[in-house]
């Protein structure tokens, strides 16, 4: 890469080259670029930001007050316009490589066997596809 490095008027230095250039010197060779990480808590808020819409009623249990291992990080009821009015709902929010503990896999299971709805969302789109069934 030819650069051409001088310093401007406020004394900083500048390094011109083209964009296909700068492009090479931000990742190894062969390698793709990194794809930005989705975090738990945005899954969790857009899921909240959903649920909110469609007017189920949710509780958002807060793992660090002393709620029991295992529970969902959303419970709640489903609506009285579903078809399954009053059904208890647990969702348990995780990124695309996030893994349950035997306790949430028991919790979840628990809840499905009750004749509960629970499910793993890895996205708002998992929401939204595990509940259109009960519209």
């Amino acid at each position: 890469m030819k650069q051409k490095e001088h310093k401007n008027q406020q004394g900083w230095i500048e390094i011109t080259g083209t964009p296909q250039e700068f492009e090479k010197l931000g990742r190894i060779k062969g390698m793709k670029p990194k794809q930005p990480k989705v975090l738990e808590r945005e899954i969790k808020k857009e899921i909240r930001r959903f649920l909110k819409f469609k007017k189920i009623f949710i509780y958002h249990n807060l793992q660090g007050l002393g709620c029991y291992k295992g529970i969902a990080d959303f419970t709640g009821l489903m609506p009285l316009r579903s078809t399954v009015p009053g059904t208890f709902l647990a969702i348990e929010a995780k990124t695309e490589k996030g893994a349950l503990s035997e306790d949430q896999e028991f919790f979840l299971r628990s809840v499905s066997d009750s004749g509960g709805i629970a499910f793993v969302a890895r996205s708002v789109q998992d929401c939204i596809d595990n509940l259109k069934e009960y519209w």
